[in-house]
């Protein structure tokens, strides 16, 4: 019996080797055939191992085969992209990047600078859009891991790999992941460092370590964007102070925690002081002068504006006047942004694409207040903060979006929060059905 048993785990190992064997060999004959894309083909292949090197994943067949399928369909979007045609959404901001990459005048900056400034650092190993389309896939990938590595910790075991294939094959992280775009980075930070956080607070060994690599991981997604930035003290804040296991020993690490983030607020303030003067100047002076609401209420009004000059624009009468027409436009706002566009707004294929994203998120959010509900204890508590990160992050997004394009790009950062928590229920509840009917026919 052991013996079979391990016949079938060394040919299930055998599938592997000529899986990730036939890639890499393609891809390496590729880099020789295009000589000009030489790294991207050989990271493409690379990238393959990533289910082997990951221990869920080798360890777990189906699993591994998502993975495998999810990395395969981003590389044919990534030639797509590369050498045939370019998919609508991925070409103005994608090839801006790459081309400002291409220059020799590139320097450290923060926000969009900071990923062309990386993108250029790969670019001085082979300046090629398609190495960097693959860099993207490379950070979805592990993006993907981490996907794996919130379930587990949570406890969900049934699913996961269906619930993985969803999350990587949504067109909008197909399309956006395998371009010359910061949302996949974005995207890998952000998740590793809510992963941190979350293994911070449910897990009692190594906190302080944790905790140190949360605020750390944090800080780096921060630097992509200025909404990112804005939020990375609410979400440390958010983690630190949101109750689930508290102990006499948890309560002295987390005072110690709270020493470690007061001196690195203290080292980091000079230099965000430094590095976003204006922002920063415009906050501070409109916070002392008391017109801080005014002032984020005129930036709203400003962004929503740029929406009349798209074909999938909100068209959003904004009115600040009173304090219930305000509450009224920015709940109209966040709306439209999480679940639009509405079928009364459908008026052709692209929009008809959107509507039905907008609804399968609607069922994964269901899915994931079923979650809390069956959850018990650290667990639910857990997941109902899951929840707050997803709507304080949409709801910080959607104040500066202004059409269903930019808002479908914007909400890759946090749909992975609905795959990954609420597509498991969801597809428990379906397989449920299935087996009803099953029986009744």
């Amino acid at each position: 019996m052991t013996s079979c048993y391990n016949l079938q785990k060394r040919q299930f190992g055998f599938e592997w080797l000529i899986l990730i064997g036939f890639m890499l060999s393609f891809c390496f004959v590729m880099s020789i055939f295009v000589s000009a894309d030489w790294a991207g083909w050989i990271l493409a292949g690379l990238i393959f191992l990533v289910p082997v090197m990951a221990k869920d994943f080798r360890n777990n067949k189906r699993l591994f085969l998502a993975l495998f399928f999810i990395i395969l369909a981003h590389n044919v979007a990534s030639i797509i992209n590369a050498y045939f045609f370019m998919f609508t959404g991925a070409d103005d901001d994608a090839v801006r990047f790459s081309n400002a990459a291409r220059h020799s005048d590139v320097y450290f900056a923060l926000f969009s600078h900071f990923y062309v400034y990386i993108l250029s650092l790969f670019y001085k190993i082979c300046a090629s859009r398609f190495f960097g389309q693959e860099i993207s896939v490379l950070f979805f990938t592990m993006s993907c891991v981490v996907f794996i590595k919130f379930q587990k910790l949570i406890g969900i075991k049934k699913y996961r790999s269906i619930s993985l294939l969803l999350f990587g094959l949504v067109p909008s992280y197909l399309i956006w992941g395998s371009v010359t775009l910061r949302e996949p980075l974005e995207l890998f930070f952000l998740m590793l460092a809510v992963y941190l956080g979350l293994h911070f607070k449910l897990v009692a060994k190594k906190r302080i370590l944790y905790f140190c690599l949360f605020v750390f991981t944090s800080l780096v997604f921060g630097i992509f964007h200025w909404a990112l930035a804005v939020y990375v003290p609410i979400l440390i804040i958010l983690f630190f102070f949101w109750p689930l296991a508290i102990s006499i020993k948890n309560w002295f690490i987390s005072l110690f925690c709270l020493f470690v983030l007061i001196l690195i607020a203290l080292y980091l303030l000079p230099i965000y002081a430094n590095l976003l003067p204006g922002l920063l100047g415009k906050f501070s002076r409109n916070f002392l002068q008391g017109n801080l609401i005014y002032y984020g209420l005129d930036r709203i009004g400003h962004f929503q504006s740029f929406g009349g000059s798209s074909r999938t624009g909100y068209f959003i009468v904004v009115n600040f006047v009173t304090f219930l027409s305000t509450i009224k436009t920015i709940f109209t706002i966040v709306v439209n942004y999480l679940f639009g566009p509405f079928p009364w707004r459908v008026y052709g294929v692209v929009e008809f694409l959107f509507m039905l994203y907008g609804w399968l998120k609607i069922v994964l959010l269901l899915g994931v207040f079923i979650s809390i509900k069956l959850a018990r204890n650290e667990k639910r508590s857990a997941l109902f903060l899951m929840l707050i990160v997803y709507f304080s992050l949409a709801i910080l997004y959607a104040l500066g979006t202004a059409n269903y394009g930019t808002a479908l790009r914007h909400q890759m950062l946090t749909d992975w929060i609905l795959f990954v928590f609420g597509a498991p229920i969801i597809m428990s509840f379906v397989s449920k059905c299935y087996r009803i009917v099953q029986k009744n026919t």
